[in-house]
């Protein structure tokens, strides 16, 4: 069980990055589905979170918003710091922003940021920093001469 859900988490995240809607569908509710059934695993919290994108893209903010508790909720449990970036920043970036005020962002984005570089999960650990220093000071109204003078500390 725990191979195969490491295969699928790779399949998910390699699906991201080569535009394959079908392969990250197929991953994310395979990965659900196992985590059901035999229980959590290191990715389940991941699981959650990429399920709670998908209601979210139905437009069930609702139920989005449920998935993304539920999916923090099982990080808290497996207390896995290198899936905890990815749980966060899909939870956070792409559900929370749309059901919670965009100030409760900050606090836990920044903490799976420090889970990410101390457990050499920088990718998803610089989407957290790149979104926190970039796009929230941006969708708030930050002068783009500030925003700009922060992009280089975010690379």
């Amino acid at each position: 069980k725990k191979a195969m859900m490491r295969l699928l988490y790779n399949i998910f995240i390699a699906s991201n990055f080569v535009s394959k809607p079908y392969f990250q569908v197929l991953s994310t509710t395979k990965m659900v589905n196992l985590t059901l059934k035999y229980g959590n695993s290191s990715y389940a919290g991941v699981a959650f979170s990429a399920l709670a994108i998908m209601v979210a893209i139905l437009r069930d903010m609702k139920t989005a918003t449920q998935f993304a508790e539920k999916s923090l909720m099982v990080q808290k449990i497996i207390n896995c710091k290198h899936t905890e970036p990815i749980t966060f920043f899909q939870s956070f970036f792409f559900v929370f922003v749309w059901t919670k005020p965009l100030q409760s962002c900050f606090m836990p984005c920044s903490e799976a940021y420090t889970s990410g570089i101390q457990s050499g999960n920088t990718k998803f650990a610089s989407w957290i920093v790149t979104i926190l220093h970039v796009g929230l000071p941006f969708i708030f109204g930050a002068p783009l001469d500030t925003i700009s003078f922060d992009i280089p500390f975010c690379v």
